[in-house]
Protein backbone atom coordinates (compact mmCIF):
# COMPACT_ATOMS: atom_id res chain seq x y z
CA UNK A 1 0.00 0.00 0.00
CA UNK A 2 1.20 3.49 -0.85
CA UNK A 3 0.65 6.06 1.86
CA UNK A 4 1.15 9.76 1.25
CA UNK A 5 1.80 11.58 4.49
CA UNK A 6 1.68 15.39 4.59
CA UNK A 7 4.97 16.67 5.95
CA UNK A 8 4.67 20.37 5.29
CA UNK A 9 2.32 22.97 3.78
CA UNK A 10 -0.75 21.55 2.13
CA UNK A 11 -1.20 22.05 -1.57
CA UNK A 12 -4.08 24.18 -2.73
CA UNK A 13 -5.59 24.26 -6.17
CA UNK A 14 -3.39 26.06 -8.66
CA UNK A 15 -0.20 26.01 -6.62
CA UNK A 16 3.05 24.44 -7.69
CA UNK A 17 4.28 21.19 -6.20
CA UNK A 18 5.92 21.56 -2.79
CA UNK A 19 8.22 18.60 -2.27
CA UNK A 20 7.76 18.81 1.50
CA UNK A 21 4.03 18.32 1.23
CA UNK A 22 4.30 14.67 0.25
CA UNK A 23 7.72 13.68 1.42
CA UNK A 24 7.13 10.39 3.16
CA UNK A 25 6.40 7.14 1.37
CA UNK A 26 5.83 3.98 3.41
CA UNK A 27 6.36 0.66 1.72
CA UNK A 28 4.70 -2.47 3.08
CA UNK A 29 6.53 -5.45 1.57
CA UNK A 30 5.80 -4.42 -2.00
CA UNK A 31 4.75 -1.20 -3.73
CA UNK A 32 3.27 -2.81 -6.79
CA UNK A 33 -0.19 -2.42 -5.28
CA UNK A 34 -1.45 1.00 -4.26
CA UNK A 35 -4.61 2.15 -2.54
CA UNK A 36 -6.35 5.27 -3.76
CA UNK A 37 -9.72 6.81 -3.08
CA UNK A 38 -12.03 9.75 -3.30
CA UNK A 39 -11.52 12.74 -1.04
CA UNK A 40 -14.40 14.95 -2.13
CA UNK A 41 -12.44 18.17 -2.61
CA UNK A 42 -11.19 19.15 -6.03
CA UNK A 43 -7.80 20.41 -4.84
CA UNK A 44 -7.15 17.05 -3.20
CA UNK A 45 -8.20 15.26 -6.39
CA UNK A 46 -5.92 17.63 -8.31
CA UNK A 47 -3.04 16.66 -6.02
CA UNK A 48 -3.61 12.93 -6.48
CA UNK A 49 -3.91 13.13 -10.26
CA UNK A 50 -0.81 15.28 -10.59
CA UNK A 51 1.64 13.55 -8.31
CA UNK A 52 0.83 9.85 -7.89
CA UNK A 53 2.39 8.99 -11.28
CA UNK A 54 5.39 11.14 -10.35
CA UNK A 55 5.93 9.27 -7.08
CA UNK A 56 5.45 5.87 -8.68
CA UNK A 57 7.91 6.74 -11.44
CA UNK A 58 10.43 7.88 -8.81
CA UNK A 59 10.02 4.56 -6.99
CA UNK A 60 10.46 2.57 -10.20
CA UNK A 61 13.63 4.46 -11.14
CA UNK A 62 15.07 4.12 -7.64
CA UNK A 63 14.49 0.38 -7.60
CA UNK A 64 15.45 -0.18 -11.23
CA UNK A 65 12.01 -1.47 -12.14
CA UNK A 66 9.99 -0.66 -15.27
CA UNK A 67 6.60 0.90 -14.67
CA UNK A 68 3.80 1.62 -17.09
CA UNK A 69 2.41 4.78 -15.52
CA UNK A 70 -0.64 4.97 -17.77
CA UNK A 71 -2.10 1.70 -16.43
CA UNK A 72 -1.36 2.79 -12.88
CA UNK A 73 -3.24 5.99 -13.68
CA UNK A 74 -6.23 4.03 -14.99
CA UNK A 75 -6.24 1.92 -11.81
CA UNK A 76 -6.26 4.75 -9.31
CA UNK A 77 -8.80 6.76 -11.29
CA UNK A 78 -11.03 3.67 -11.28
CA UNK A 79 -10.53 3.39 -7.52
CA UNK A 80 -11.45 7.05 -7.14
CA UNK A 81 -14.66 6.48 -9.09
CA UNK A 82 -15.45 3.61 -6.73
CA UNK A 83 -15.09 5.90 -3.76
CA UNK A 84 -17.24 8.57 -5.38
CA UNK A 85 -20.04 6.11 -6.14
CA UNK A 86 -19.80 4.49 -2.72
CA UNK A 87 -19.97 7.85 -0.99
CA UNK A 88 -23.00 8.85 -3.02
CA UNK A 89 -24.77 5.60 -2.16
CA UNK A 90 -24.05 6.15 1.54
CA UNK A 91 -25.59 9.61 1.26
CA UNK A 92 -28.66 8.13 -0.45
CA UNK A 93 -29.15 5.52 2.26
CA UNK A 94 -28.81 8.08 5.05
CA UNK A 95 -31.20 10.51 3.37
CA UNK A 96 -33.73 7.80 2.53
CA UNK A 97 -33.83 6.80 6.20
CA UNK A 98 -34.04 10.38 7.48
CA UNK A 99 -36.40 12.04 5.01
CA UNK A 100 -40.07 11.39 5.68
CA UNK A 101 -42.96 11.84 3.28
CA UNK A 102 -46.61 10.96 3.89
CA UNK A 103 -45.79 9.77 7.37
CA UNK A 104 -42.92 7.39 6.68
CA UNK A 105 -39.27 7.41 5.52
CA UNK A 106 -38.91 7.65 1.75
CA UNK A 107 -36.74 4.52 1.95
CA UNK A 108 -39.93 2.56 2.58
CA UNK A 109 -41.18 3.36 -0.92
CA UNK A 110 -40.45 0.80 -3.62
CA UNK A 111 -39.18 3.32 -6.18
CA UNK A 112 -36.46 4.52 -3.80
CA UNK A 113 -35.64 0.94 -2.84
CA UNK A 114 -35.35 0.00 -6.51
CA UNK A 115 -32.90 2.83 -7.19
CA UNK A 116 -30.73 2.04 -4.18
CA UNK A 117 -30.69 -1.68 -4.94
CA UNK A 118 -29.62 -1.00 -8.53
CA UNK A 119 -26.82 1.33 -7.44
CA UNK A 120 -25.55 -1.05 -4.77
CA UNK A 121 -25.42 -3.93 -7.27
CA UNK A 122 -23.52 -1.80 -9.81
CA UNK A 123 -21.12 -0.62 -7.12
CA UNK A 124 -20.28 -4.15 -6.03
CA UNK A 125 -19.74 -5.19 -9.64
CA UNK A 126 -17.40 -2.23 -10.17
CA UNK A 127 -15.49 -3.15 -7.01
CA UNK A 128 -14.81 -6.65 -8.29
CA UNK A 129 -13.63 -5.32 -11.67
CA UNK A 130 -11.22 -2.84 -10.05
CA UNK A 131 -9.89 -5.41 -7.59
CA UNK A 132 -9.37 -7.94 -10.39
CA UNK A 133 -7.38 -5.42 -12.43
CA UNK A 134 -5.28 -4.52 -9.38
CA UNK A 135 -4.67 -8.20 -8.61
CA UNK A 136 -3.46 -8.92 -12.14
CA UNK A 137 -1.16 -5.90 -11.95
CA UNK A 138 0.20 -7.19 -8.64
CA UNK A 139 0.89 -10.57 -10.21
CA UNK A 140 2.72 -9.01 -13.14
CA UNK A 141 0.20 -10.48 -15.58
CA UNK A 142 -1.31 -8.81 -18.67
CA UNK A 143 -3.98 -6.43 -17.43
CA UNK A 144 -4.60 -3.74 -20.05
CA UNK A 145 -7.94 -5.27 -21.00
CA UNK A 146 -9.12 -5.71 -17.42
CA UNK A 147 -7.89 -2.28 -16.35
CA UNK A 148 -9.74 -0.54 -19.17
CA UNK A 149 -12.91 -2.45 -18.31
CA UNK A 150 -12.54 -1.45 -14.67
CA UNK A 151 -11.88 2.20 -15.50
CA UNK A 152 -14.76 2.38 -17.96
CA UNK A 153 -17.33 0.61 -15.80
CA UNK A 154 -16.44 2.31 -12.52
CA UNK A 155 -16.61 5.76 -14.15
CA UNK A 156 -19.99 5.04 -15.72
CA UNK A 157 -21.26 3.58 -12.44
CA UNK A 158 -20.13 6.69 -10.54
CA UNK A 159 -21.99 8.99 -12.92
CA UNK A 160 -25.09 6.83 -12.78
CA UNK A 161 -24.97 6.61 -8.99
CA UNK A 162 -24.61 10.34 -8.41
CA UNK A 163 -27.31 11.11 -10.96
CA UNK A 164 -29.77 8.74 -9.29
CA UNK A 165 -28.91 9.99 -5.80
CA UNK A 166 -29.59 13.53 -6.99
CA UNK A 167 -33.10 12.36 -7.89
CA UNK A 168 -33.55 10.81 -4.45
CA UNK A 169 -32.64 14.13 -2.85
CA UNK A 170 -35.03 15.95 -5.14
CA UNK A 171 -34.59 19.72 -5.29
CA UNK A 172 -32.34 19.58 -2.21
CA UNK A 173 -29.80 17.76 -4.33
CA UNK A 174 -28.91 20.99 -6.10
CA UNK A 175 -28.36 22.84 -2.84
CA UNK A 176 -24.84 23.25 -1.47
CA UNK A 177 -26.33 22.41 1.94
CA UNK A 178 -25.95 18.78 0.90
CA UNK A 179 -22.73 17.24 -0.51
CA UNK A 180 -24.34 15.25 -3.32
CA UNK A 181 -24.21 18.20 -5.73
CA UNK A 182 -20.41 18.11 -5.50
CA UNK A 183 -20.28 14.34 -5.95
CA UNK A 184 -22.44 14.73 -9.05
CA UNK A 185 -20.04 17.23 -10.62
CA UNK A 186 -16.91 15.34 -9.61
CA UNK A 187 -18.24 12.03 -10.96
CA UNK A 188 -18.20 13.37 -14.51
CA UNK A 189 -14.45 13.87 -14.33
CA UNK A 190 -13.91 10.11 -14.15
CA UNK A 191 -15.36 9.78 -17.64
CA UNK A 192 -12.73 12.19 -18.92
CA UNK A 193 -9.40 12.03 -17.09
CA UNK A 194 -6.70 9.44 -17.87
CA UNK A 195 -8.50 8.20 -20.96
CA UNK A 196 -12.11 9.03 -21.69
CA UNK A 197 -14.82 6.40 -21.52
CA UNK A 198 -14.83 6.30 -25.32
CA UNK A 199 -11.09 5.62 -25.36
CA UNK A 200 -11.58 2.80 -22.86
CA UNK A 201 -14.23 1.28 -25.13
CA UNK A 202 -11.80 1.48 -28.06
CA UNK A 203 -9.15 -0.38 -26.03
CA UNK A 204 -11.65 -2.98 -24.83
CA UNK A 205 -12.98 -3.60 -28.33
CA UNK A 206 -9.46 -3.83 -29.79
CA UNK A 207 -8.50 -6.62 -27.40
CA UNK A 208 -11.89 -8.38 -27.66
CA UNK A 209 -11.70 -8.41 -31.47
CA UNK A 210 -8.12 -9.66 -31.43
CA UNK A 211 -6.69 -6.55 -33.05
CA UNK A 212 -4.63 -5.55 -30.00
CA UNK A 213 -2.72 -7.78 -27.56
CA UNK A 214 -3.58 -7.62 -23.88
CA UNK A 215 -0.36 -6.28 -22.39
Amino acid sequence: MLLLVPDGPYLVKGTRFNSKAFATIFRSKDLRSASFGYFGHMWELYTVWAFIPLLLTHYAAKNNQPLNVSWWSFSFIAAGALGCAGGAIDLAVDYANERTQFGKPIGDYQMIQSSIAELVAEHHAAQLLVYRAAFLKDQGKPNQFETSIAKYYSAEAAVHATNEVMKIYGSWGFSTEYPIERYFRDAKSYQVVEGTSNIQKTIIAGVALGNTPNR
